[in-house]
């Protein structure tokens, strides 16, 4: 009886690190550290919600939402498959703006990223920025502290990535 029960124990113990390995190899190392680097700034994810692609099993983005004190933001952090598809969809997002005739301001945050753009409305900014392959969206107000987290989340996603 005492054999089972281990067996048991230890069949348990097993499926956990593989269930544990299994989705820590979905989502990209780096997005721990854009994780605790926000954290250790005072912010708090009040919902996050993660894709992963389900036939290849990889991290595709992550969206959260974050509260420090009485400001809030909004986080999308998406890995694309190569730089150059993220190259292509940064050019695109920039022609969806000059379409739509959205005023925005390109490379405005000097060292953020390889390229960011900023647009904004009355009250409100977004930040896009793009780092190798990784495009990320901050949209929180005022504009200092989009600025603010949007730096923080550069700083944690490695160059090559």
């Amino acid at each position: 009886m005492l054999n089972t029960k281990w067996r048991s124990i230890c069949g348990v113990v097993l499926l956990v690190c593989l269930v544990d390995a299994v989705n820590s190899q979905d989502k990209p190392k780096w997005l721990g550290e854009v994780e605790r680097s926000l954290q250790r700034e005072g912010w708090k994810e009040t919902r996050k919600n993660t894709s992963i692609d389900s036939k290849t099993k990889k991290f595709v983005s992550v969206s959260v939402l974050l509260e420090n004190n009485e400001t809030h933001a909004s986080i999308v952090i998406g890995q694309q498959a190569s730089v150059s598809e993220a190259r292509d969809q940064f050019r695109s997002l920039l022609l969806a703006y000059k379409v739509t005739k959205k005023e925005a301001t390109v490379n405005k945050y000097v060292g953020l990223g390889d390229e960011n753009v900023a647009v904004g409305g009355e009250g409100w900014v977004k930040i896009t920025f793009r780092k190798g392959r990784v495009i990320t969206d901050v949209l929180p107000s005022p504009e200092e502290t989009a600025e603010r987290v949007a730096r923080l989340v550069a700083a944690a996603i490695p160059g090559k990535n």
